[in-house]
């Protein structure tokens, strides 16, 4: 039995040591993607040593001027390049409009746009020396997995498609259900919390009209989004594809969007399609024992090993060689 230990000790440690070293020697540069008029900002991250024209992600993050090159604290190091640079996988992170560098604004935008914006980025890569052109896939978080899930059904040369934390509702689906769950956990309950989320429904109407003659705040962005649906989009995914979810999940919660898909897919997924629910995670993928998220508490807890591990193991199946 000790000497069980002592190896599995032994073989953690060399793991952590091979991570730490892929991230540490990995080579940085700085790249301009152009999607038309449009330049946007991206970085390139290359192991070091391993194959001459390497496999690759590309990784789009959430809603929001959040900027991908600094996204939720230890969310890129934990969840993308501990993973995939380690197995001689190269990274490369694509900030949406309006973002970092990247021209444009983000709240004039549209999953379609963002998802023509990443296959931009997709080609870009296909064209550099150091990537193999025919083993690009993509991953995105949270509404990057819409963009994520539509991009991989319009181009199925994309060799894989990660969607992580990415609903598989309607926007204005998910956004409702995202407002139910904060009202509950603010303590409004009853016919109360029914009023307020029948009174977000309005307002969705008002923003699709409004913000399609007003472009103001965030109204043409929600009233560009609303309408989406991933369905087609999921129907018409071929390459490998996995669908990760967290049971604690109060911004895509599970049950409606694992209910989503039962309808999209009543005789089950297909074949390319996998689905991991992680075990007492939120929606960063983090550990918790509540549904009710706060960001920065949430940024204190450690990220779930198992997700960690499932997703490595995918990869190896599917991606790498």
């Amino acid at each position: 039995m000790k000497k069980r230990i002592i190896v599995m000790v032994l073989l953690a440690g060399s793991f952590l040591f091979a991570v730490n070293a892929a991230a540490q020697t990995a080579e940085r540069t700085y790249h301009t993607v152009q999607n038309g008029r449009i330049k946007l900002e991206a970085m390139l991250v290359v192991p070091a040593g391993g194959a001459a024209a390497k496999a690759a992600v590309v990784f789009v993050g959430g809603s929001g001027a959040s900027n991908v090159l600094d996204y939720a604290a230890g969310f890129t190091d934990r969840l993308i390049e501990s993973i995939y640079l380690p197995r001689d996988i190269a990274v490369f992170y694509l900030n949406k409009r309006g973002t970092g560098k990247s021209m444009g604004n983000w709240k004039f935008g549209s999953i379609e746009q963002q998802a023509y914006d990443l296959l931009a980025a997709v080609r870009y890569l296909r064209d550099l020396p150091v990537i193999d052109a025919d083993r690009v896939g993509i991953a995105g978080h949270s509404q990057g997995g819409w963009v994520v899930q539509l991009a991989g059904s319009l181009d199925p040369r994309v060799a894989f498609v990660v969607s992580m934390a990415g609903p598989s509702v309607m926007v204005r689906e998910h956004d409702l259900k995202r407002v139910e769950i904060q009202l509950h956990c603010e303590g409004v309950e009853g016919e109360e919390l029914n009023k307020k989320v029948e009174k977000r429904d309005r307002a969705h109407n008002i923003m699709i009209f409004v913000g399609k003659w007003f472009p103001f705040f965030e109204l043409r962005l929600m009233s560009n989004i609303l309408p989406f649906d991933p369905a087609p989009a999921l129907k018409t995914l071929t390459q490998p594809v996995l669908l990760a979810f967290a049971e604690l999940d109060s911004m895509v919660p599970p049950d409606q969007n694992l209910g989503r898909l039962n309808e999209i897919f009543p005789n089950g997924l297909p074949s390319n399609m996998t689905q991991f629910t992680t075990p007492k995670a939120d929606h960063l993928f983090h550990i918790t024992d509540t549904i009710c998220f706060d960001y920065e508490a949430s940024l204190a807890k450690p990220y779930s090993e198992e997700y960690r591990r499932f997703l490595a193991a995918w990869i190896d199946e599917n991606v790498a060689d």
